[in-house]
């Protein structure tokens, strides 16, 4: 399942390259490369783990549930919410041959 997987952050300022099938709204996935600042890992943890955080934010819609971890807490990231209809129209065009 795309969306049980975390990010750990640095406080460092690198950047690290990752990919993701990102999904569309015909059930089809995308394939979506992406660069993250301050990213130390990337883990995949079942869905009873998450923990909710009770806070929405349009603007980062994208950052899901956390778990703590002895070294600090890990957040969920939601591939499916990382961009906007728009967004996904102009980079990620449905209609395109494959």
């Amino acid at each position: 399942m795309l969306s049980n997987w975390g990010i750990s952050l640095s406080s460092l300022s690198e950047y690290k390259d990752y990919h993701s099938n990102y999904p569309m709204p015909d059930g089809t996935t995308r394939y979506l490369g992406l660069m993250a600042e301050r990213v130390t890992d990337t883990l995949y943890k079942s869905e009873e783990e998450w923990m909710s955080t009770e806070v929405s934010s349009e603007v980062a819609a994208y950052f899901g549930e956390m778990i703590p971890e002895k070294d600090g807490m890990i957040q969920r990231l939601r591939v499916d919410k990382l961009l906007s209809d728009a967004q996904r129209s102009w980079l990620l065009p449905e209609n395109l041959s494959q």
